[in-house]
């Protein structure tokens, strides 16, 4: 099964299997052994195992019993052959509890013990050393550079039964004619794909794969001789374009091959536009003295696509390594350097920088100097040629803009690596007037193209662009930042410039740059923000600089120049805060979890003192309250599981008449606003803050960080319970009481993802969200000694 790429190592030098056993224990987890191999699994995780072999192992059973029998079936990958019992739409829930990271290699009393991940395999003394021998042989392999792959070597390592029939070597180029079984053809041309053979045109006699300068025809063993020594033609004038390229590529130079690049560009562009007969690149046969391209056209069968030939050809050459190498350049003088650049930013100002939604234009790479030039011959690049230097830019739009880009942009494709899209933005010149083009009629020519990458923020991936950007030697020449000026008018800071965060909010929060320093930016959206919300806002700036002089690792409000903490922005609210380092973790650690819970502690410990009118206007049972109704209805509705039995209106009552001790809490523990450097956290966003029970708040951090896509992390209601205690610990009644307060939180996480996606709001509806929720009211229902109503106590 599968496709070896290469054979480190293979021999019989292990010793016989030691135990003949399979067995279970259980202790600090459940141990499955099968002979000398043993795995160590979660509760979770063996539950879903047994279940999952149950039912396959059925589907198995039925086939033994209607003949299948091992050994028979050729290894050939093929669905006649090869049977798969799974669910791909169906991946495992519950992620590995043990030592997903784990490698260590022990000596024990009873041999060696080898721990890749959670497995463990038992190894006798001497069967170590045949594998650290076979290890060292690996590590030989890889230190020697590129490993050599020989194709038929690695159709026999798989298997396949190969029966070598010619193999000619003339100089680097070497030819190769294998028989292979019909049997085993498919699973032959998988394992030369896999380790880079491309394959070309159908042979009279066979199937024709090219790497670099390797030909290999695969045939089938019935072929005869005479078709055999007929097959190969290494030593006519005229090769097609594959075997050309596979044996002939690297030997031109950037001129050469440029100019063959020209020529066959121009032939699939007048195919494409319908001048000439459709045609496929194996069809186009290459004069190796002369670099002049034919075309067989008598070759092709009808329904060729040649727009896709030539996306083929760009293919076909980075297969290669022969797709971005740039022709030989004369450079301008410097007065005409100069005044190619003063064009250039000429044409930045007038076509791209005038427009509104531009707010950053960034100059690229070798771009920064002056030393442009002209090409010896065009520079083919994708299905246009460059005459002369180009101008790589990056232009950044506005976060929120949402409306049309000039015609005049040309977008091209989204490239991954740089988290935008690759535009040409125009040509300074006009190439399209040049001799060349008029040569090669259907090209596109530039004479300076300015081209780069766009980021839009609906579509971008910042994180790549980020990274992608660092790489880079560039510099900005234009900005245009109205946050920044903003900032700049409103507070005695220097902004430089700025960029929104992506949250999950209804405000809008931006990363404020001031040379070595840094601030965040949030505004508060006046289209959600009711007198009372206001308020809360008033609220939290209160809090916030009490807590000033506090040691809480907490992001402060900053004041503007009128001495204020809260400022206008158009009808919206704004507040400057001070920006704490750190990153949100998507799965925290226990450790992480546990440091999680202490900084909530101390933050209730610490804001106790504070004293607000406001506070009493922000209960945080009222939310509770709310939402578990809202729930209700859902689930009356149907529209979460309705598998779960819960008398919402007791845990109400009970959450009414709770009198544990109270204070400011923050409301929304959500791991997002929590930022960590390791084990060191910070805590970040108080919009939500009220006044009440601290339990309640307690109940809300453990609910967030258990609650996950289809998962619900059960182990995390103690990580963070135990940290917020080794600063607070709870009372009797607090304890007593906090049961229901999860099932609550639970309940009240669900229906506010409901209202998110039924509410108007724009949100997708989180189904794995509410699942793993729906899974941890089982796991805290299932905890209670009645189901039906709130814990006694």
């Amino acid at each position: 099964m599968g496709i070896t790429t290469y054979l480190f190592h293979r021999s019989e030098d292990l010793d016989a299997q030691r135990f003949n056993m399979f067995f279970l224990d259980m202790g600090e987890n459940i141990h499955f052994h099968y002979r000398d191999l043993r795995i160590e699994l979660s509760v979770p995780e063996f539950i879903e195992l047994t279940g999952l072999f149950n039912d396959y192992a059925k589907q198995v059973l039925q086939e033994i019993d209607a003949g299948y029998r091992d050994g028979v079936l050729a290894n050939t990958n093929e669905t006649e052959t090869l049977k798969t019992f799974w669910d791909k739409d169906r991946p495992l829930v519950h992620p590995v509890a043990y030592h997903e990271k784990d490698l260590a290699i022990e000596e024990t009393k009873d041999g060696y013990h080898l721990h890749i991940r959670n497995y463990k395999i038992l190894l006798s003394k001497e069967s170590f050393k045949a594998l650290a021998h076979a290890m060292a042989e690996t590590d030989l392999l890889l230190r020697r550079g590129t490993l050599v792959r020989d194709p038929l070597q690695l159709l026999e390592q798989n298997e396949l039964e190969p029966r070598l029939l010619s193999r000619t070597s003339l100089g680097e180029q070497d030819e190769l004619i294998i028989a292979v079984a019909k049997t085993y053809r498919k699973k032959a041309f998988q394992v030369l794909r896999a380790i880079g053979f491309q394959q070309e045109d159908t042979q009279p006699n066979g199937y024709a794969f090219s790497r670099e300068k390797t030909w290999v025809l695969i045939v089938d063993p019935t072929v005869s001789q005479p078709a055999v020594r007929s097959a190969t033609s290494s030593t006519a004038a005229m090769v097609s374009l594959p075997r050309f390229l596979a044996a002939h590529g690297v030997e031109l130079d950037a001129n050469q091959l440029n100019t063959l690049k020209l020529r066959i560009l121009f032939l699939l562009k007048q195919s494409a536009h319908g001048h000439l007969f459709p045609f496929r690149l194996q069809d186009l046969y290459i004069n190796r003295k002369t670099l002049t391209p034919a075309v067989d056209l008598f070759a092709s069968p009808p329904a060729v696509d040649a727009e896709a030939q030539i996306e083929a050809f760009s293919k076909l050459l980075v297969s290669h390594k022969l797709f971005f190498i740039k022709p030989d350049k004369q450079l301008l003088t410097p007065d005409q350097s100069t005044a190619v650049h003063d064009a250039f930013f000429r044409f930045v100002n007038e076509s791209i920088a005038c427009h509104e939604y531009v707010r950053k234009i960034i100059l690229l790479g070798s771009s920064t100097n002056k030393r442009l030039g002209r090409y010896q011959v065009p520079f083919v690049h994708f299905d246009w040629a460059k005459i002369n230097s180009d101008f790589d830019i990056y232009v950044e739009l506005e976060p929120d803009y949402q409306g049309p880009l000039p015609e005049s942009w040309q977008k091209k494709f989204y490239w991954s690596r740089a988290g935008s899209d690759y535009y040409h933005f125009g040509d300074i010149g006009n190439g399209m007037s040049s001799e060349l083009a008029t040569s090669y009629p259907g090209l596109r020519f530039y004479e300076h193209l300015v081209e780069g990458y766009l980021f839009d923020y609906r579509r971008g991936d910042r994180k790549k662009r980020d990274a992608w950007l660092k790489e880079l030697k560039g510099h900005c020449i234009f900005r245009r930042d109205k946050i920044a000026d903003w900032v700049r008018r409103h507070y005695p800071i220097q902004a430089i410039e700025t960029e929104p965060f992506t949250v999950a909010s209804f405000n809008q929060v931006h990363l404020v740059r001031a040379g070595a320093s840094s601030f965040v930016l949030k505004r508060y959206s006046d289209k959600y923000l009711s007198s009372k919300e206001k308020q809360r806002v008033s609220y939290e700036i209160e809090l916030l600089d009490a807590l000033k002089d506090s040691s809480l690792e907490i992001a402060l409000p900053i004041r503007n120049s009128n001495g204020s903490y809260i400022s206008r922005m158009e009808k919206d609210q704004a507040v400057l805060f001070s920006f704490v380092p750190g990153e949100a973790v998507a799965d925290p650690s226990e450790s992480q979890v546990r440091a999680a819970g202490r900084m909530l502690a101390r933050f209730h410990l610490a804001a106790q003192p504070l004293q607000s009118k406001r506070a009493r206007q922000h209960s945080n049972k009222e939310p509770l309250l709310y939402w578990s109704k809202a729930w209700e209805q859902y689930q009356a509705d149907a529209v979460v599981g309705t598998d779960v039995t819960l008398d919402a209106a007791a845990y109400r009552n009970r959450l009414e008449r709770l009198k544990t001790p109270a204070g400011h809490c923050h409301g929304d523990l959500s791991v997002v606003n929590y930022l960590f450097e390791g084990d060191w956290c910070r805590l970040i966003d108080f919009q939500n803050i009220c006044y009440g029970p601290l339990v309640v708040d307690l109940a809300n951090g453990m609910i967030e960080f258990c609650a996950r896509k289809n998962a619900f992390l059960e182990a995390n209601l103690s990580f963070f319970r135990q940290g917020y205690e080794d600063v607070r610990p709870l009372s009797e009644e607090e304890d007593a009481n906090l049961l229901d307060l999860l099932i609550l939180q639970a309940i009240v996480r669900q229906a506010k993802l409901i209202r998110l996606h039924f509410g108007g709001f724009g949100y997708d509806l989180k189904t794995g969200r509410l699942l793993g929720l729906q899974k941890g009211l089982k796991h805290l229902l299932g905890t209670k000694p009645d189901q039906d109503s709130p814990a006694s106590g």
